[in-house]
Formats: structure tokens, C-alpha cells, sequence
């Protein structure tokens, strides 16, 4: 069907809006997400996924939000002093979290663990998906819910070779898209729920507690600097 599924962080390299998704509290919710990507903005940026990476998306997925985890309670910027947190080895993860008011530290994902283990780190933040599969739960209590960061993955495949399909082929392909994507809807949705209930049985404590617009008035002027000409028009989706 398709040639890979790709991370909006992946294709950056080639359309730089593409990671806009990736800065923290760009979307709001999933319903944010799809109004995005039913959008006329999301429209140019799958017409110049095609043009630079010679790929057509074809479906996307919404992957789960980002959480913060700690040893202790996060509710507010201002409980982000002196917090050592991991992110990944990307200028934008680091601006955010200085923004915020942590001290970001560059880490492989794979050290992680181990780090926390040490107190090398004080926390991390990842989607429940990899929280789960890392077992971070052994080395981390809180799990905030900071949902700071929501994004989606394109489902595409290669426009050279869809090209090569008669018009009939085509067409299933597209039409198979648009019901793999209502599909994996209910999946992740479900998926969600069942990651969050074990991770309480295994003792973890969600934060409800966290304040979103304290966090989102952090890092606002931070995503305003790096993209000054389209952020306006992006954020306007939510009062769609």
C-alpha cells in the first residue's frame, strides 16, 4: 500500500512549517488536530511534502500527547526551577523547555531510564506509549498532564510509484486511506485509555492539576519568533 509513515519531525528538512506541530501548545486538542488537517494550510503543506520529498500523504494518524513525568508534582512553571529534564537533542525541544523555565538536558532516548535511575535527570516527557514500554513507571511517580505537545503522522506513500498504478488502483488506495484513518481513530482512542489504566496499576499518580494557559503563556513568544509569517493563520484553526 504505502511506502513508510512519516513524523511530522522527519519531513522538517524539507517543509520547515512542518514542524510547527512539534513546538509546545501549538494544538489544543485532537479536534484542533483535524480541523488543522482539514485545513487550507494543511492542504500547501501536503503539496509541498509532494513537491520536495516526492510523497503523497495519503491518511494521518494522531499521535498521543506528550506528558510530563517527575518524582514529584509539576503544576506550574514555576515548579520547573532547577528541574532537570530529558529532551531530545533538538534546538526547539531545548528552547521550549528554557521558555517553560526548566533546564533541558540533551539525552538519547535509550539512556533515559538510567538517568533517571541516578538522578542524572529529574524527568522526561513522552506520550504514554513509550512511558509504558520504557517501564519509566519504576523510575517515575508523577504523570502531569501537560499534553504540551500534540501531533500527527502522515501516512504516504511514494509518488513515483503510486504514479505507476492504473486509475482504478488508485483509487482503492485512497479510498482504503480514508478507512485506515477512521479506524486507527478508534484504535487510539481505546489505546489511550488502556495505557493510562496501566500505568496507575503500576502506581503511577496522574497530575490534573497542571495549568495549561500558565504553561502556554511560557513558551508563547517562542513559537511567535520562529514563525512570525504563519503562526497567526495556524493558531486561527481554533476558533474555527
Amino acid at each position: 500500500l504505502a511506502d513508510l509513515t512519516v513524523t511530522a519531525d522527519s519531513l522538517a528538512n524539507w517543509v520547515p512549517i512542518i514542524a510547527l506541530p512539534s513546538h509546545m501548545y501549538t494544538f489544543r486538542d485532537g479536534e484542533h488536530i483535524e480541523r488543522f488537517m482539514n485545513s487550507k494550510i494543511a492542504d500547501k503543506i501536503r503539496q509541498d511534502i509532494l513537491n520536495q520529498a516526492g510523497l503523497r500523504a495519503i491518511a494521518w494518524f494522531e499521535r498521543g500527547p506528550r506528558y510530563l513525568t517527575s518524582n514529584r508534582p509539576i503544576s506550574h512553571p514555576r515548579d520547573l526551577r532547577g528541574f532537570k529534564i530529558r529532551v531530545p537533542d533538538v534546538p526547539m525541544f531545548i528552547r521550549d523547555w528554557e521558555a517553560a523555565g526548566a533546564n533541558p538536558t540533551p539525552m538519547a532516548f535509550a539512556e533515559v531510564f538510567t538517568g533517571l535511575q541516578q538522578g542524572v535527570i529529574d524527568g522526561q516527557e513522552n506520550p504514554l506509549a513509550l512511558i509504558e514500554s520504557a517501564k519509566l513507571y519504576e523510575v517515575q511517580k508523577y504523570v502531569n498532564r501537560t499534553a504540551h505537545v500534540r501531533q500527527g503522522i502522515f501516512v504516504v506513500i511514494g509518488e513515483a510509484k503510486f504514479k505507476t498504478l492504473s486509475p482504478e488502483n488508485q483509487t482503492a488506495i485512497l479510498e482504503a486511506a480514508e478507512e485506515m484513518q477512521r479506524y486507527e481513530r478508534e484504535l487510539f482512542l481505546a489505546k489511550e485509555q488502556e495505557l493510562e489504566d496501566f500505568l496507575k496499576s503500576k502506581g503511577m499518580i496522574f497530575n490534573d492539576d497542571v495549568d495549561i494557559e500558565a504553561f502556554q503563556q511560557a513558551v508563547a513568544d517562542v513559537v511567535a519568533k520562529h514563525f512570525p509569517q504563519l503562526v497567526e493563520d495556524f493558531l486561527a484553526i481554533q476558533e474555527l
